[in-house]
């Protein structure tokens, strides 16, 4: 069976052909609506004082300053991805230099992970599903270091990384049948101590990233690159920024090992 359409849709379709373990037909949760906030707190703030002038004038400044400088900084770590340094190396990262496919390929299957468990674990630190997965494979990366004595573990200075899929809106009024995605550069946290440190920290890294302007302009920069670059060249940038992050992770490639 072949399936076409967003993300959503495909997630309909994959629900209507399981039930849970009562036989019952799955469907998606319905949207939260937003809460009206209390009288007390409506009444509380009609009776402050209005801003003066002076207050708007140095709050616009101070946006506008704190503004420039996300842009410029994401700017210049999405551009330096294919040409800047790589992952720390460490027991399971060789050299990226040559990238060469020796034809050791080896397909492995992970035990079923419930979906209800990871959604109590979601709920209880107020997180998403993808944070706990993330949380999950910095520890599984750091148990196979400790496992294997690596000294990198212990550095001030590890940098291990990962390059996660972050979906945007989609258009309502548009007719393609497309997502707009792109791969956004995360660091793991393998060196925190617990797994609830862990996922906290992950949490962290993916509300900085998905508050800022990165992967707006990494979408840009692509749309830019395909717009005037050969298709060589772009194969060749795909090719040493993957190069330099452990991992590319499709998290809902996750989804085909969850038992409900």
């Amino acid at each position: 069976m072949i399936a076409v359409g967003d993300g959503l849709s495909l997630i309909q379709i994959g629900l209507s052909m399981f039930t849970d373990e009562n036989g019952n037909r799955i469907s998606l949760p319905p949207p939260k609506s937003n809460q009206v906030p209390p009288k007390e707190i409506i009444k509380k703030k009609k009776l402050q004082s209005p801003p003066s002038p002076l207050d708007h004038a140095i709050d616009h400044a101070a946006t506008t300053a704190s503004t420039a400088y996300k842009i410029a900084s994401t700017l210049i770590k999405v551009s330096a991805l294919p040409t800047g340094e790589g992952d720390t190396l460490h027991c399971l990262k060789d050299p990226y230099h040559p990238y060469k496919y020796e034809g050791n390929r080896v397909l492995f299957f992970v035990p079923p992970i419930s979906l209800s468990c990871i959604k109590s674990i979601k709920n209880v630190l107020k997180c998403s599903v993808n944070d706990v997965l993330t949380g999950a494979l910095a520890g599984a990366y750091s148990r196979y270091m400790t496992t294997h004595s690596d000294p990198s573990l212990q550095s001030t200075h590890l940098k291990i990384r990962a390059l996660l899929p972050y979906a945007f809106p989609r258009d309502l009024n548009s007719t393609e049948l497309t997502n707009s995605w792109a791969f956004l550069s995360v660091g793991l946290p393998v060196q925190s101590k617990t797994p609830k440190q862990r996922v906290l920290e992950t949490k962290k890294i993916m509300d900085d990233v998905k508050s800022s302007p990165e992967p707006y302009l990494t979408i840009g920069l692509q749309k830019l690159a395909a717009a005037v670059m050969s298709e060589e060249s772009q194969q060749n940038l795909i090719v040493e920024s993957m190069t330099k992050h452990r991992f590319v992770t499709l998290f809902f490639l996750f989804f085909c090992f969850i038992s409900s």
